[in-house]
């Protein structure tokens, strides 16, 4: 049904200038797979995209799911480079069904093993030297069931929590002890926020020959013997503390094991532009609560959306759906909650339920139906869906909306790309795709709560004109990482 003419133009006055164009948006497709480049034409006519924005990789008929960290480098990354070079207005890339959706992490090396070795001894110290400042505290037991780091966090918590509540003197002993922990520059930050003692003067001392390692060092990952031999982790650790030592220490080891280095591998090219960017963990999202940085035409960041699903014939359904569908207020939206809250779950969980509902009262307040489900239960809803964001159900799809052409459905889960072409899947972007939704959002691998688009923020970009991947890059926190957008990143929420 369509809305009224009245706030039809209300939506359409809210649209940036600087909204996504199709002549800024390259397609690139695996030409051995067949189907891909048939795809990428089909898409590049639908939304007339220049012919040469189409990039095409031979990546091998068999190219499958996954690819090596290796063979996405030279393979994938090496040739969109190059021809992006030739194509400076592109700020979006969609990619093709066909070509691997995810990079398999890295395999460790024996070319770092002296490396590794002496990185475990400085980890080692460090952890003892950590638990040694812990011990001078009141109540210093740590949690051993908790990863080591986010133990001594919950403790150091409780301890300041405790010294805000005492006089000054209190709060000096305690600065006093736990300053090696936070180096000289976090201590006099950690008493100034903390406690209003404006000029703390630490016991630890930093030259500036130390802030010289850690900035030329820090963004360097693949060098760990130069990290080693100029004393990286001791300028860290004079600057920033042990826990920040600790932590730079821990990363450079998992990453030697290849532990943390596997990703989406659309999530990898949106940092194409980016050189000497660790690939162990994830890189912080410019776009993420960002408008202006969105609306930069100059981004180093690229938005990178995927056209891909559970058959080349749902694909290609997803482009004319989404091509052709416009939507109105009054068409049905379904918010499935967690009723987190209520069952004591982790406070991420808390905020999560927080961000859906005022997503659900975004589209309300737009005139849309809105449906909520507020208990820990899936919703039993079966009507026609144009929108859908809830969760929490993981490798057990269960959903019975019948999704409406042009819709978008999100469902907060673990692995719910990954297994995105899989027929058989009881994962939930493929079904969801099956069932009818013409974009989704999911992770290829556990991507903990917190790096998945905020539902609000997704919303309220959508329904202030931005397109799908505008309004996907603006609610991630995170690049580099495990979280696919799969849909036409040109769709649009009016026209």
């Amino acid at each position: 049904m369509k809305a009224p003419a009245i706030i039809f133009m209300l939506f359409a006055a809210s649209i940036s200038y600087c909204r996504l164009l199709p002549g800024e948006v390259a397609v690139v497709c695996n030409t051995d797979v067949p189907g891909s480049l048939s795809i990428a034409n089909l898409y590049t006519k639908t939304r007339k995209i220049p012919e040469q924005h189409i990039i095409q990789l031979r990546l091998g008929a068999q190219a499958g799911d996954s690819i090596s960290r290796e063979k996405y480098n030279s393979k994938v990354y090496a040739p969109v480079k190059k021809a992006l070079d030739d194509l400076p207005e592109v700020r979006c890339l969609a990619v093709v069904y066909g070509v691997p959706y995810k990079i398999r992490r890295q395999d460790s090396s024996d070319e770092n093993s002296s490396q590794l070795r002496q990185l475990i001894v400085i980890r080692e110290r460090l952890k003892d030297e950590i638990k040694g400042v812990l011990s001078r505290l009141n109540d210093p037991q740590l949690n051993d069931s908790k990863p080591f780091l986010m133990a001594v966090n919950s403790l150091l918590f409780k301890a300041l929590e405790k010294a805000a509540d005492q006089g000054r003197a209190a709060q000096i002993e305690f600065m006093d002890t736990v300053s090696p922990l936070y180096g000289s520059r976090l201590s006099r930050k950690m008493a100034r926020e903390e406690f209003g003692i404006k000029f703390y003067s630490p016991a630890i001392k930093s030259t500036f020959s130390d802030s010289d390692i850690y900035d030329q060092l820090s963004q360097k990952h693949y060098n760990y013997s130069q990290r080693l031999k100029r004393g990286y982790y001791e300028a860290a650790e004079r600057l920033y503390g042990k826990l920040e030592a600790y932590k730079a220490c821990r990363d450079d080891i998992e990453q030697i094991k290849g532990i943390k280095t596997g990703a989406a591998l659309d999530s990898e090219l949106s940092l194409l532009d980016f050189t000497n960017y660790r690939i162990h963990g994830y890189i912080e999202n410019e776009f993420f609560r960002n408008g202006q940085a969105l609306d930069n035409q100059n981004a180093k960041t690229l938005m990178v959306s995927r056209l891909d699903g559970p058959g080349e014939g749902i694909v290609k359904r997803m482009i004319v759906n989404s091509a052709e569908k416009g939507y109105y207020p009054g068409e049905k939206c379904v918010f499935d909650l967690q009723n987190a809250a209520e069952q004591g779950l982790a406070d991420a969980y808390v905020r999560y339920d927080s961000y859906i509902q005022k997503a659900a009262d975004i589209f309300s307040k737009e005139g849309c139906t809105t449906e909520i489900e507020e208990t820990s239960e899936l919703t039993n809803a079966q009507s026609a869906c144009m929108f859908y964001i809830g969760w929490y159900s993981p490798s057990r799809y269960n959903c019975k909306l019948e999704f409406i052409p042009g819709s978008i459905a999100y469902h907060i889960t673990s692995f719910g790309a990954s297994e995105l072409r899989d027929k058989q899947s009881r994962s939930w972007c493929p079904n969801l795709l099956s069932d009818g939704a013409d974009a989704v959002i999911g992770a290829v691998a556990e991507p903990v709560l917190t790096a998945m688009p905020r539902p609000d923020l997704f919303a309220g970009a959508l329904l202030d004109g931005k397109t799908l991947a505008e309004a996907f890059y603006y609610s991630k926190p995170q690049n580099s990482w495990k979280v696919l957008l799969i849909g036409d990143p040109l769709m649009t929420l009016n026209y």
